[in-house]
């Protein structure tokens, strides 16, 4: 307690008064979930359902890098209308 009787601010509080934000542990772990849920996202993601993937390993290759750049960009553009629709849950 303060010596106005209000209660102290815990050691972990953010400095500007009223402002929530999230625990240290969860921003640090925030990069390795979002990677996670975009490895679903990529797995049963069917950008490439119409492409013939029987071709030489080379054509492999590229069309699974290009179907990982889409399923990046498509991802992320489903989490930032995601953000868009729930901003008021967000800050």
């Amino acid at each position: 307690m303060t010596a106005a009787g209000q209660p102290s601010a815990p050691a972990h509080a953010p400095s500007t008064p009223g402002v929530r934000r999230p625990a240290r542990d969860l921003l640090e772990d925030l990069p390795t979930g979002i990677h996670g849920c975009w490895l679903l996202h990529n797995e049963y993601d069917d950008l490439d359902t119409n492409e013939d993937l029987n071709d030489a390993q080379d054509r492999e290759d590229e069309q699974t890098e290009e179907h990982q750049r889409r399923s990046r960009d498509r991802f992320a553009q489903l989490v930032r209308d995601a953000a868009a629709a729930h901003r008021d849950h967000l800050v």
